[in-house]
């Protein structure tokens, strides 16, 4: 660009002629004094040419080097980009030494309070735009405000520009991701946690991490002087736990823990009640936190439940077992909803040597078990082909109890001493005077069950009728032996009222009239009859 200087011609004015002062009242001739021109107006007309061939010499001198300067593209002396003086270099030198110094060996420190990373800034997404500043270096002196400039320069000596610095903050969100990774620490959460059979609640710790967003908007505000400083802030804030505290979960678990987890049983041939509890230990190993839904429960694992089973069941002994009606899974699921189940205590099928001394009745008796049981479990078993050293099969004592059992009642008969006594909830509730079967038609000793009520059972076979009679054993199927009042024959004629107490019945258990009736109203389908020899 050129600069235009205009100049005015100077013009010099000739000294006043003074006009001669000539006197009307006097005659007499004066001398004339007459003022010769100054000589220095000679010089003055000297000066002003010298003075107009300086200014136009200085002018073609400024011309000439702006000329030099602009053909050469070289920077105005006294332009400083930041804090580097780039006076007199070419605008392609001063291009090559942005992009060293900013470009090529700047270093950018990213800095928190404990911890600092030193990176490049094209790392960080910050490229110095060095052909554009060069640019702005050489217009200086040049553009629209070239005077104010060139005066500026001539005043200050200095004029200071910034380099162009470009920002992608895509590649610094990059680098501050993989960063944050590295330098953040997240939050604890609360945990709960199960040692030695405890459960404890530990509180949630604030972590910290780094906010990217915030620091690239701190770039974004002036990314020249972050590549001029070289510094970067980092901007961390607190990570908060999404649980700080589990103390309300702990309280569940104790209420949980507190309950009693155990399973109860009942012999009915024994007439024994068990009770076994799950160790607090295991069930603390059972708890199951839904984190997610702020809830917990128990969850008894399947596996630990059959060996809790199977070590009660050996504390039964070798011939009984526990009878669950709901198996094992159905034990979990009681114990999983706070319910506690019951069980019943099976005896076992067993085996028995046949000794030389025995007849299939004798085994009958024994055992008491109905001989027609033994043979179905016997196949091919009869009275006549029974021989010594034998293997017998004997059944389970249960099968003689095929309904639900009412454990709160129970009826137990002596044949030795021709006496019943009834019990409910474990108290003695009646006693009654009784008559057992005669020696030819004995009543079975056993554990047996009341099965059937009829109000009045007639037996064709003797030709009487048996009021409030309660079935609770087949002697032969179809042929139930009972518990009855005193019997009476089609004729009319009433049996045994003065036999009582005496064996004297085809098999069944006969009771006066008021105890029979009774009995027939309080002992429901299901209740154990325990009948001792």
């Amino acid at each position: 660009m050129q600069t235009n200087f205009s100049t005015q011609p100077i013009k010099i004015r000739p000294p006043s002629a003074q006009p001669a002062d000539f006197s009307t009242h006097s005659m007499k001739t004066r001398s004339l004094s007459v003022q010769p021109a100054s000589r220095a107006k000679p010089r003055e007309r000297r000066s002003g040419r010298a003075t107009l061939i300086l200014s136009l010499m200085i002018i073609l001198s400024v011309a000439a080097l702006l000329i030099v300067f602009n053909v050469n593209r070289i920077i105005m002396p006294g332009v400083v980009i930041y804090d580097r003086d780039i006076s007199m270099q070419t605008q392609t030198q001063t291009a090559t030494q942005i992009d060293q110094v900013w470009n090529q060996n700047t270093k950018i420190i990213l800095v928190n309070d404990t911890q600092q990373f030193t990176v490049k800034p094209a790392d960080l997404g910050l490229v110095t735009d060095a052909d554009a500043t060069a640019q702005l270096a050489y217009e200086i002196g040049r553009g629209a405000d070239a005077i104010q400039e060139l005066r500026t320069l001539i005043q200050t000596k200095s004029i200071v520009i910034l380099p162009v610095v470009n920002f992608d903050s895509e590649q610094a969100r990059q680098l501050l991701e993989a960063l944050s990774a590295t330098i953040s620490v997240p939050a604890q959460e609360a945990q709960l946690s199960l040692q030695n059979g405890e459960w404890s609640a530990q509180p949630g710790e604030v972590g910290i991490t780094l906010n990217v967003d915030e620091t690239i908007a701190v770039i974004e505000t002036n990314p020249t002087l972050i590549v001029m400083t070289g510094h970067i802030p980092l901007i961390m804030i607190p990570a908060q736990p999404n649980i700080a505290d589990y103390s309300t979960l702990l309280a569940d678990i104790t209420l949980l823990l507190e309950q009693d987890y155990k399973l109860t049983a009942y012999d009915p041939i024994t007439d024994e009640h068990f009770e076994w509890s799950v160790s607090d230990e295991l069930i603390a190993s059972w708890v199951y936190v839904d984190y997610a839904a702020g809830e917990v429960h128990l969850e008894p694992k399947s596996n630990d439940v059959l060996i809790l089973v199977d070590e009660w069941d050996i504390s039964l002994g070798s011939q009984r077992e526990i009878n669950l009606p709901a198996g094992i899974n159905g034990l979990a699921q009681a114990w999983q909803t706070g319910q506690n189940t019951s069980a019943s205590v099976f005896h076992k099928a067993t085996q028995y040597v046949v000794d030389t001394s025995d007849s299939l009745w004798s085994i009958t008796l024994k055992f008491g078990m109905p001989m027609w049981r033994i043979m179905d479990a016997n196949p091919g078993l009869t009275a006549s082909n029974l021989e010594a050293g034998m293997e017998l099969t004997i059944p389970s004592k249960n099968v003689l109890l095929p309904l639900p059992v009412i454990e709160n009642k129970r009826i137990v008969i002596s044949i030795s001493e021709q006496h019943m006594w009834t019990y409910e909830n474990g108290q003695l509730r009646s006693e009654h005077v009784v008559s057992t079967g005669m020696s030819n038609s004995p009543t079975m000793s056993g554990i047996f069950q009341v099965q059937s009520h009829e109000l009045n059972a007639y037996a064709s076979r003797w030709d009487l009728w048996m009021p409030h009679f309660m079935g609770i054993y087949e002697a032969w199927p179809s042929f139930m032996n009972g518990i009855h009042g005193l019997p009476l024959l089609s004729s009319g004629k009433r049996l045994w009222a003065s036999n009582l107490g005496t064996p004297i019945s085809y098999g069944c258990i006969i009771l006066d009239l008021e105890a029979g009736e009774s009995l027939y109203f309080w002992a429901e389908d299901g209740v154990v009859v325990e009948i001792k020899p």
